[in-house]
């Protein structure tokens, strides 16, 4: 046994300090508070709503400050530089930053009961609400009570979401954890009040490069050499300011934690973006669930989505016949957990997200979601954008069902502005609905049945739902629709247009696979459109039918050939923005489309996805 373990517990632990410290790095938050005998002690009794108590933490949030950063034009000349020990660096690298051996901690715990308060730094350990809702019940009750009986304050750490795209040289996606305009942090302040904090620290004031910044922020910050920032997505530059106020209200016991989102700190009208500022806003920052903001800067990789439908009763398939046999069995689209299944297979290979299938507010599809896929476990894996049935929903509004959309008719219009008010209302502010351009997404089927439609009667449904939505238009097709220049709706109407699915039966030769159709029948017509227009190209692996049909077969490797097809021709939406594919489908099981896991294939079509962007 040697002199340090003879020492008494007192004397170790100066022992620990002298001798050790000299090899660790430790980062200590010093709390400076007020006594009766410091001059700055007169602010405490001060009246003024504007002057803080400094006697106390206690109701307070509390914000860290980096400060460390050069910038752009700050007289300097160094350009955007975060901190690490090579000052000429941008970002932290190899030789950047030593590790050096920790010592024992076995009397961490006698160390820490020298402190005051004990704040441990939780930034990256939860990444969504879903796992936000968990970690009080693991770690902050269980912290918060062990150091309350030691008679030490507790001071949880909230972070308002994360990036380290810029530090990593774009390794890393923008916004790689979501801010969700605000409901993230949110989500943490709420869960820290329940599990008892009586004081908050919210991390960060200033750190724009790890986008953990609260304060007042432009939603078109300046973007340097090879550097990107997260905007606030259209909010009010106060708006965190005032979600961060009132979670100190909330703290206090001023409001109640019963409400998902702090009223005093919602967007303000005059601040959105209206149907007028239509051209203007496709200029406009990237939202952090924004499909670009995935993307590393200038890379022309692109993002892949695919139709998703949440029609399937459990047990119960029986209103078509379908081909192939998921390895889930014969599912039901309102369960979470099958949901859950369905995102982690699409997130662990390279989906980004889903177009989901919806019906209408009385549909099953509507149903389904809301039952299944939003109450996914891990629904903060993946973006979901909503693919409206446009011909099922407004063909029989005139009073006729003949395959027509016929919008001289005032009924069709309103039907049309009804179905997106509650699609505004209900889905576009969801953490995880996908945007573009910041701009909610919505794909329309089958637009060239619209008759007498203009752009005027799109920018009607974007003013009546206060939305500027980003609209991708199912009008490319065989036939008239084959060119720009024939297509009844020619560009200028939509933001980007697509084919949901270029099956013709008439064209489909006897030999037929899916690859040798769609390369002879679909890509002349996507090199075409993608010439003059936002073109967006979508694929299937494999057509097979209940309508009898002629089938198309497919394989793996030709679904590779036909996603490399698609990515040489996919055209951005916009200059900041990558290209993307859209593969149908995930899951339409009776049309033989599917890429979901099947006894038959087991996972290839999917391994094909992840190794599209290697």
């Amino acid at each position: 046994m040697n002199n340090a373990q003879r020492m008494p517990s007192r004397y170790r632990v100066n022992e620990w300090r002298s001798n050790k410290l000299h090899r660790v790095a430790l980062i200590l938050l010093a709390w400076f508070i007020c006594t009766d005998d410091d001059p700055a002690s007169n602010f405490a009794a001060a009246d003024s709503p504007d002057q803080v108590d400094c006697t106390t933490l206690k109701g307070k949030v509390m914000c860290g400050y980096q400060g460390w950063f050069n910038c752009n034009g700050d007289g300097m000349n160094r350009g955007w530089m975060h901190w690490s020990r090579n000052r000429k660096r941008s970002s932290i690298g190899p030789g950047d930053i030593t590790v050096d051996l920790w010592p024992g901690v076995s009397e961490l715990h006698e160390i820490l009961t020298l402190a005051n308060v004990i704040s441990p730094w939780t930034p990256g350990r939860y990444r969504n609400q879903q796992e936000v809702v968990r970690h009080p019940d693991h770690y902050w009750k269980l912290d918060a009570r062990s150091y309350w009986e030691a008679k030490l304050d507790y001071l949880p750490v909230v972070f308002p979401g994360f990036s380290w795209h810029n530090l990593k040289q774009g390794e890393s996606h923008l916004g790689e954890i979501p801010r969700q305009r605000g409901e993230f942090l949110w989500s943490q302040i709420v869960a820290a009040k329940r599990a008892g904090a009586e004081m908050l620290y919210v991390a960060m004031f200033d750190e724009v490069d790890e986008g953990t910044v609260i304060f007042k922020c432009t939603n078109g910050p300046p973007v340097g050499d090879g550097v990107h920032f997260l905007s606030y997505e259209g909010l009010p530059s106060d708006h965190y300011l005032k979600l961060v106020g009132q979670g100190g209200k909330l703290l206090r016991g001023e409001v109640n934690d019963d409400t998902a989102h702090p009223p005093s700190a919602g967007s303000q009208s005059d601040e959105r973006i209206s149907a007028v500022d239509s051209i203007r806003s496709s200029a406009a920052q990237p939202a952090i669930n924004d499909l670009s903001a995935q993307s590393r800067d200038g890379d022309s990789q692109p993002l892949v989505l695919a139709y998703y439908y949440p029609w399937y009763h459990a047990g119960d398939w029986s209103r078509h016949e379908y081909a192939g046999t998921p390895k889930l069995g014969t599912y039901g689209t309102d369960s979470p957990k099958v949901s859950q299944q369905h995102i982690s297979w699409c997130a662990d290979h390279g989906i980004n997200g889903l177009f989901v299938s919806w019906w209408g507010k009385d549909h099953l599809t509507e149903k389904h979601l809301n039952l299944g896929l939003l109450k996914a476990a891990n629904v903060g894996r993946t973006q979901f954008a909503l693919f409206y049935e446009s011909l099922g929903l407004l063909d029989a509004k005139d009073g006729k069902r003949d395959g027509v959309c016929d919008f001289s008719k005032p009924e069709v219009l309103n039907a049309l502005i009804d179905d997106f008010q509650f699609l505004a209302t209900r889905y576009f502010d969801h953490p995880q609905y996908l945007k573009l351009l910041g701009r909610p997404v919505v794909g329309m089927y089958v637009t060239r049945t619209f008759r007498n439609f203009t752009k005027e009667h799109l920018d009607q449904v974007r003013k009546a739902i206060d939305s500027n939505v980003y609209v991708i238009a199912d009008e490319v097709f065989i036939g008239q629709q084959a060119s720009p220049e024939t297509a009844r709706h020619r560009p200028g109407i939509f933001d980007a247009h697509t084919a949901y699915n270029m099956f013709e039966n008439i064209n489909v030769r006897d030999d037929d696979t899916a690859l040798t159709f769609q390369s002879r029948e679909a890509f002349p017509i996507f090199r075409t459109w993608a010439k003059e227009t936002t073109f967006i190209p979508t694929i299937f692996p494999s057509y097979k039918d209940f309508r009898g049909h002629k089938p198309l077969p497919g394989t793996p490797a030709d679904f590779a050939t036909l996603l490399d097809k698609a990515k040489a021709i996919a055209s951005r939406p916009n200059a900041s923005t990558p290209p993307i594919i859209l593969i149908t489908s995930f899951n339409e099981w009776w049309e033989g489309t599917t890429i979901e896991p099947a006894e038959e294939y087991g996972t290839e079509y999917l391994n094909v996805i992840q190794q599209l962007n290697q």
